[in-house]
């Protein structure tokens, strides 16, 4: 790995960081803007950065730093009701990445299939943390498919639509600064 691939990497993880914190609480989950940062990481820099630096960014996370939303962290928060979408990024980081250099339609379908993937690893995950560990001890109802998709997938679906159309437009404007940069 070259150096300016360590560069990209190291400032594309601050990225995710800051994406994290900058949230909007809605019901259990958060609107944050670490899908957008990884999309837009993943088309500029492509598939191995945007892989890269996911996995360092949920690494961090693990080990208990403060970088995931809400200033939380930790295996606790890996494993709670957020931590197949925190998996979840790890396709929506190599599907944004594969749209590096592609049309404009395959910068918005890419990001799409990876962003759909992401619901595919997080909804059921979400369903099982709270009807195994949040309800039973709080004597709450369990989630059937459609609560799940109530709190977890529909309020967020329009916003990570509108990161996905912002990130690849400003894509068409910095992918060429960096692909200058990188072959200079």
């Amino acid at each position: 790995m070259n150096t300016k691939r360590v560069v990209f990497t190291s400032a594309s993880t601050f990225l995710i960081i800051i994406g994290a914190y900058l949230s909007i609480q809605i019901g259990l989950v958060p609107i944050v803007l670490t899908n957008f940062f990884i999309i837009l990481i993943g088309i500029v820099f492509g598939w191995r950065v945007a892989l890269l630096s996911i996995l360092t960014y949920i690494i961090l996370g693990a080990t208990g730093l403060p970088v995931f939303s809400n200033g939380k962290g930790g295996l606790a928060h890996i494993l709670g009701l957020t931590g197949g979408f925190l998996l979840g990024f790890i396709p929506l980081a190599f599907f944004s990445g594969l749209a590096k250099g592609k049309s404009i339609i395959l910068r918005v379908l890419l990001p799409v299939i990876g962003s759909i993937i992401l619901y595919f690893i997080g909804v059921p995950w979400a369903m099982f943390v709270y009807n195994n560990i949040i309800a039973p001890g709080g004597n709450k109802p369990l989630w059937d498919l459609a609560t799940t998709l109530k709190y977890t997938t529909i309020p967020f679906l329009i916003p990570d639509l509108v990161k996905v159309v912002i990130a690849v437009a400003i894509s068409k404007i910095l992918e060429p600064v960096v692909d200058n940069f990188v072959n200079n």
